[in-house]
């Protein structure tokens, strides 16, 4: 009988004991559930972790639980969207930064998706189990853009007159009107220069240039504003079909490429002067040539860099002159990148490498004499191996050759001019540091290339490359 009611109190403590822990473990749960309220659940929602999003590239969504651990926090990523791929998730501590002190506040949930096309997107909200419930969680919208390795720079034009619309592909202008616009550069770190072709029956001028002209680049950040680059004034004289002022720039985009890109080009109708003088009669000092006798507005034009001057010029000067004289893909090639990607410049690839040039004759020469010894001890197969192998050295000789011997200079900065005279000012501006072709020179001149631009400079304003 006494050991029936021991084993009775020993089960009823194990039970006892049971439903206490039970009760812990429930009273445990609504202490957590009761911390994550609903109107703190409704404030969540992953946010972009940065300004701007590309297409083909990694991008990450984070969302902050605040008094809530890692274990208690589970993502279920099952949602599906046009264009858009999951890719990983991952749960961290939330580290909060209080007076100096760093705490663990919560749990940081990373999710990386990839977009594959350019848009507006909001991805459909998910399933987070938080302090084990389920709650769904919104995302934020976001832009993606373009993939800055594969955008283009554009050029736009902004008439400050709002009857002319630069969306449109026709203008309408009165003989004798004044039409002024501005040049806008999209998605370029830097305007290396510009130039324009001046219209017939025209007047035409430049009023303002601003900074992106000034051969510094704006950083590598992305941005999709445009940017002004210049203010001109555009006046057709006399009626009939016209045209609109072709400008050129020379831009760096995002990737370090160069590109050549011109205004819109418009349909343009020029109207007689007549039609609206009927109504409104216009002073002499607005008659329709007085304009070309008018002392131009004075305008402040922002300063113009010349790019490396001095010591850093210098500096580039020589490590060109010393990467001709070593192999490819050495320290002084990259210090010299790094260089010019400091001051602006883009940089063009290698200097043609006398060594290489050098390596690949001796080998043409070594192979050429194995084979004629081959040929003469009658081992024609592996005389015809070492021909081939002599004709294989020869050819990236001969082109490299005609890389090493070709005339290259670095310009020291400054205008080109289109006739070899101080007064023959094209306009178009290349920063110092800029490496440049000679084409021939005459009486003090050189004409130099970079890429399409070509023009007259000084002789003393280029550096041969020895």
């Amino acid at each position: 009988m006494e050991k029936s009611a021991a084993v009775t109190q020993y089960n009823r403590s194990r039970l006892l004991k049971r439903c206490a822990w039970l009760f812990a473990c429930v009273l445990s749960v609504f202490s957590v559930s009761a911390d994550v309220s609903q109107s703190y659940i409704s404030s969540l929602e992953f946010s972009p972790s940065a300004s701007y999003f590309f297409t083909d590239q990694e991008c990450l969504f984070t969302l902050d639980i605040t008094d809530v651990q890692p274990e208690d926090v589970q993502v279920f990523f099952d949602v599906s969207a046009d264009n858009v791929q999951f890719i990983s998730s991952r749960k961290s501590d939330l580290i909060l930064n209080q007076n100096g002190v760093e705490r663990i506040a919560g749990t940081s949930v990373q999710l990386r998706v990839q977009f594959s096309k350019p848009g507006t997107y909001t991805i459909p909200s998910v399933y987070v189990r938080i302090a084990r419930r389920e709650y769904r969680i919104p995302f934020a919208r976001v832009t993606v853009y373009q993939n800055p390795q594969f955008i283009t720079p554009e050029l736009s034009v902004l008439f400050s007159n709002p009857k002319f619309d630069a969306r449109s592909n026709s203008l309408s202008v009165v003989a004798g009107e004044t039409v002024d616009f501005t040049v806008y550069v999209k998605y370029a770190l830097q305007i290396v220069g510009y130039s324009w072709e001046l219209p017939e029956d025209a007047l035409f001028e430049e009023l303002k240039r601003y900074d992106i002209k000034a051969s510094s680049p704006r950083g590598t950040e992305f941005s999709p504003d445009a940017v002004p680059v210049a203010t001109f004034r555009w006046r057709p004289l006399t009626e009939g079909e016209g045209t609109f002022p072709h400008i050129q720039l020379r831009a760096t985009a995002y990737n370090g490429s160069l590109f050549d890109i011109t205004t819109p080009q418009y349909s343009v109708s020029v109207v007689p002067a007549s039609q609206v003088q009927s109504s409104v009669s216009l002073p002499p000092s607005e008659s329709v040539f007085a304009y070309a006798f008018a002392s131009p507005p004075v305008e402040t034009l922002a300063p113009v860099s010349v790019g490396l001057t001095g010591e850093s010029y210098k500096t580039l000067y020589s490590l060109r002159c010393a990467e001709r004289w070593r192999f490819p893909l050495t320290s002084v090639t990259r210090a010299r990148r790094a260089l010019e990607v400091s001051a602006g410049l883009s940089p063009d690839g290698f200097e043609p490498s006398v060594p290489l040039f050098v390596l690949f004759c001796v080998l043409s020469v070594l192979f050429l004499a194995i084979a004629v010894v081959m040929f003469v001890f009658k081992k024609i197969p592996s005389g015809a191996v070492f021909i081939m192998l002599m004709v294989a050295s020869a050819i990236p000789a001969a082109i490299e050759a005609a890389y090493v011997f070709s005339p290259g200079a670095l310009f020291r900065g400054g205008e080109l001019c289109s006739i070899p005279e101080e007064n023959g000012s094209s306009g178009v501006e290349i920063p110092g540091g800029t490496r440049v072709k000679v084409k021939q020179s005459a009486g003090g001149w050189v004409y130099i290339q970079v890429a399409e631009l070509k023009g007259w400079v000084e002789e003393d304003r280029v550096d041969f490359i020895r």
